[in-house]
């Protein structure tokens, strides 16, 4: 089974779905409940550290699910269809935006961002970032931050945007063209999905 990671800014929506069968979703805290990951100690920074590793136990969360909770601690929750609690058998919807940015009076931040499959992604790491001082993005700075990401393309986005690219101008066109929602994920890439990013609601 494909694992796969999203990266970029995240709410909960008020939908419920059965997970589908085949498919696992996995939260560092229950579904709906607000998630930041900004303490040093962070679920997330383990969590990129093991992906970016390609890590046993991210392929088999089932079969480690004890290794799991203690590496990420007893919040983190299991999502599958065969799960023994019946809680645990729908998900809270999400919906994705794939632009991991901060805007910042003097500079504009940016972090990998888009849909990572576990064992496609080398030396991915939450402290590689990339700093924007003039508000242009050219094609380097947007193949940093979409290299690898299988949701939205790196080429497809290269097409769709003016090159230089205004910062808000790309921003508006990611949003735009390239939402997409837990659920539409499942439908498109079946599999295994960790959600670590901050969460608010919707």
């Amino acid at each position: 089974m494909n694992v796969y990671t999203m990266r970029g800014h995240t709410c909960d929506t008020t939908k419920y779905y059965k997970v589908p069968k085949g498919c696992i979703y996995i939260t560092a805290m229950n579904s709906g409940q607000q998630l930041w990951t900004t303490d040093e100690n962070d679920p997330t920074k383990k969590f990129l550290d093991l992906f970016s590793s390609n890590a046993e136990i991210l392929r088999y969360p089932l079969l480690h699910k004890t290794q799991l909770l203690e590496v990420f601690g007893e919040k983190v929750q299991i999502y599958h269809a065969e799960s023994p609690d019946p809680a645990l058998r729908k998900y809270l919807n999400c919906e994705y935006k794939p632009l991991l940015d901060w805007q910042f009076k003097t500079k504009n931040v940016f972090e990998k961002s888009g849909l990572f499959q576990l064992g496609n992604v080398q030396h991915y790491y939450r402290g590689e970032i990339l700093t924007i001082r003039n508000n242009n993005l050219k094609s380097k700075h947007i193949k940093f931050i979409y290299d690898n990401s299988i949701y939205p393309r790196l080429d497809n986005i290269l097409v769709s945007s003016d090159i230089p690219a205004v910062y808000l101008d790309f921003k508006k066109n990611i949003l735009d063209n390239y939402e997409i929602t837990q659920r539409e994920l499942f439908q498109l890439y079946p599999g295994i999905y960790y959600n670590f990013t901050c969460r608010d609601p919707c």
